[in-house]
């Protein structure tokens, strides 16, 4: 197994605390399986931008973040995500469908509350989400999969729930993958 992707994220966080740099504004994210950055594709629906302008990482996760701190303040019943003793709300699995570039994807789940992806409350939602994963976890290499890696980090770290029977089905179907990274990855979604 090959530890340069850890060992390249290790310096990107490291070079990213440089006076020079200041920040990870364009490698805030796991890199596609072939090492390259995630970059937003043309007609992100909260930017107008020209195809020659460049929209960061960091642009992208700051907008999701700030439409998510919006939704979990409304307390509206509508859009809300707040949540309530008797009333969870999540994020629906079409959103990825939705927002299908990986870097809004990326951004969804590291900006989104473990609460807010816990599909194992609801087995539609879990088959929902489910499906979603393997259509990614097939594609890898192409714009379908981009963000593969940032899903299953969202797995291993517990933050993305499914039901049990539908984590271990995809575990047992994607985590012998040519990208050994990925593979480690899935060595840490829980069983």
């Amino acid at each position: 197994m090959s530890s340069i992707p850890l060992v390249n994220r290790r310096e990107a966080i490291r070079h990213s605390a440089s006076k020079d740099t200041k920040g990870l504004d364009n490698n805030l994210f796991l890199s596609r399986c072939d090492e390259t950055a995630l970059d937003l594709r043309p007609g992100f629906a909260f930017f107008d931008f020209k195809p020659e302008s460049h929209v960061s990482q960091a642009d992208v996760f700051f907008s999701v973040v700030s439409v998510l701190h919006a939704l979990r303040g409304n307390r509206e019943v509508g859009d809300s995500l707040f949540q309530q003793e008797h009333s969870r709300r999540v994020l629906s699995p079409t959103c990825f469908d939705r927002f299908n570039d990986g870097v809004i994807q990326a951004s969804i789940l590291r900006a989104a509350r473990p609460i807010e992806l816990d599909y194992s409350i609801d087995a539609d939602l879990s088959q929902q989400m489910c499906h979603f994963l393997e259509t990614t976890f097939s594609s890898p290499a192409t714009l379908a999969g981009e963000a593969a890696r940032e899903f299953v980090l969202a797995l291993a770290l517990d933050r993305l729930r499914l039901l049990p029977e539908h984590t271990k089905s995809l575990k047992a179907r994607f985590c012998n993958s040519a990208d050994a990274f990925s593979n480690m990855l899935w060595s840490r979604v829980p069983d």
